[in-house]
């Protein structure tokens, strides 16, 4: 947008702005937010894994590692979420070169806590919160050689 891919038309990053939207500033993550309450239901403030929503994931160009990855929510290896929120990174790992499993981070940042997959997953109790980053730089293909992305690989 205007020269640069980061923010809104209003100067700010909308995805650093989902714990308090402003709905004049920020009317798209106010409509993603009433989105996802509208169809989680009454009880989305409990402790159960919200079950009507099963994920979110918030796509995002990657200016500096290659391939695509993800982050995703992090959880204490005893917790029976810690290998369920990471069912969907495999599968997709597994579908050819383009996506790399092992690039993926599973953690909370102190400076991300304003993110979609962050807010969202506390406000709404979705195991499967994620950021999806595609690299702006290509990927590793089985050789470890590096390759652009073309059209047809997004489909």
């Amino acid at each position: 947008m205007a020269g640069n891919y980061r923010v809104s038309m209003a100067g700010n990053d909308l995805n650093r702005r989902y714990k308090n939207p402003h709905p004049k500033l920020h009317p798209i993550v106010c409509a993603i937010k009433k989105l996802i309450s509208d169809e989680s239901g009454p009880n989305v403030l409990n402790q159960e894994e919200n079950k009507k929503v099963i994920a979110f994931i918030d796509l995002h160009g990657h200016s500096r590692k290659k391939s695509i990855f993800m982050y995703g929510p992090e959880f204490p290896i005893h917790d029976p979420r810690y290998l369920k929120m990471k069912i969907i990174p495999k599968i997709m790992d597994d579908q050819g070169d383009m996506f790399r499993f092992y690039s993926c981070k599973f953690r909370f940042q102190k400076s991300k806590e304003k993110t979609a997959r962050i807010v969202l997953w506390k406000e709404f109790n979705i195991t499967n919160c994620y950021t999806l980053e595609a690299s702006m730089m290509g990927y590793f293909d089985q050789n470890r050689e590096t390759k652009q992305f073309v059209q047809s690989h997004f489909y």
